[in-house]
């Protein structure tokens, strides 16, 4: 989030941290600020949680979203977005088995480059990005499948993370 002062007013621009939404649930009858979750392009609860306390910290008079209109902000409004915040990290631990971060956080294991050209008879090089979402220390071990014709210098490589 970048926080700058336009016209005298503390305006936020958050990305698509933060949205206005109907859930048309529960009694909610008016749009509410809530954090999206863009599953494929993963998260952590704590992700969240750290955008709430960034809200709470600055307190925004507006949020300019990544996508729609400019949200006006009260001190109502960050506490309906913290109470959601909560409830949706209650929603993904009940839905889910601990540590939660290890089973909702899609790129926990990264191979880079994703994609590569390699011409006959050259090398290409890959860096395997982990991240421990175990809250303990575990070797992971990693071993890549050349395609038919194929090497590779290291095929197996273990970390204790």
């Amino acid at each position: 989030m970048i926080l700058g002062k336009i016209d005298g007013k503390r305006i936020v621009f958050g990305g698509d941290n933060l949205f206005l939404y109907n859930p048309e649930a529960g009694e909610i009858d008016r749009d509410i600020a809530i954090q999206s979750t863009v599953m494929r392009n993963s998260f952590q609860l704590d992700m969240h949680r750290r955008c709430v306390n960034v809200i709470r910290s600055i307190k925004p008079e507006l949020v300019c979203p990544g996508h729609g209109e400019l949200i006006a902000m009260s001190p109502s409004r960050i506490a309906e977005y913290t109470d959601y915040i909560e409830r949706k990290e209650i929603a993904f631990r009940e839905a889910v088995d601990e540590p939660a971060d290890h089973f909702i956080d899609l790129f926990w294991v990264r191979m880079v480059p994703y994609l590569s050209e390699v011409r006959p008879n050259s090398e290409v090089t890959y860096v395997i990005k982990i991240r421990n979402n175990l809250e303990r220390t575990a070797v992971f071990t990693a071993r890549l499948l050349p395609a038919f014709g194929w090497t590779a210098q290291r095929a197996v490589q273990s970390i204790s993370l």
